[in-house]
């Protein structure tokens, strides 16, 4: 077993430079073993799973009966830069809003997954739904997602998320709220929720999200890097 997992691991490491259907060949082969943790092991040796036919090897995970299988996979094609990889996590978002309420941590996974790739095209999977998973985990992906997409859409879902948290809800990820408003638009006005909508009623008519990332405070770039620390930007 143990020669199986290594054997796994060195066709997955080598696969930049092996073809792409052999390292798919050597994923599909591993998602099939019987214990979870080695096909989790294997979801996440396939960090380089940036074209479309390595993608779409993870793909079947995604329905994976083990739960620490699924997040790996939702986890591995957050990594992935192929453009099948957002697609599939888009589709698992609409065909499993509901199924995933109870699954929290598997829901955060997926959000934290969303927010990796930047993409506008997520914001309705990162704001349909919002409230019936307040659980603090998918909450705080939800919110930190919100703020790698730099629309004015992004600000608005992010604001009106704020302004209909219930108190205690709110509290929980105050300071995740105020990073990701800061990191949109650069300001950090008061330290509650309702400051920060009452800034973006009064700023958002004229205002523009900045193309990058502005300056932010020394302890606030920590931690969006530290939320983000691959893709730190934008």
């Amino acid at each position: 077993m143990l020669l199986v997992a290594v054997t796994t691991a060195l066709a997955l490491a080598r696969a930049p430079l092996a073809p792409s259907d052999e390292a798919a060949r050597a994923l599909e082969a591993a998602l099939q073993r019987s214990r979870p943790a080695l096909r989790a092991a294997a979801l996440d040796l396939a960090s380089s799973a940036n074209d479309a036919a390595l993608a779409a090897a993870i793909f079947p995970a995604l329905s994976d009966p083990d739960e620490e299988v699924r997040r790996a996979a939702l986890a591995a094609l957050g990594r992935s830069t192929a453009p099948n990889a957002l697609d599939a996590l888009l589709g698992r978002a609409r065909s499993g809003a509901a199924e995933l309420r109870a699954h929290p941590l598997e829901l955060a996974t997926l959000l934290h997954a969303l927010g990796r790739h930047a993409d506008p095209r997520s914001l309705p999977a990162l704001t349909s739904d919002a409230l019936h998973s307040l659980e603090p985990e998918p909450l705080r992906a939800r919110i930190l997602a919100l703020g790698r997409i730099r629309t004015r859409e992004s600000v608005d879902a992010l604001v009106a998320l704020a302004h209909a948290l219930p108190f205690a809800e709110e509290q929980q990820v105050l300071h995740e709220l105020r990073l990701s408003f800061a990191v949109l638009t650069g300001q950090t006005p008061g330290y509650t929720a309702a400051s920060l909508v009452h800034w973006w009623g009064e700023q958002r008519a004229s205002f523009a999200v900045p193309a990058e990332l502005p300056a932010l405070a020394p302890s606030l770039e920590r931690r969006w890097r530290a939320a983000w620390p691959e893709r730190a930007t934008p």
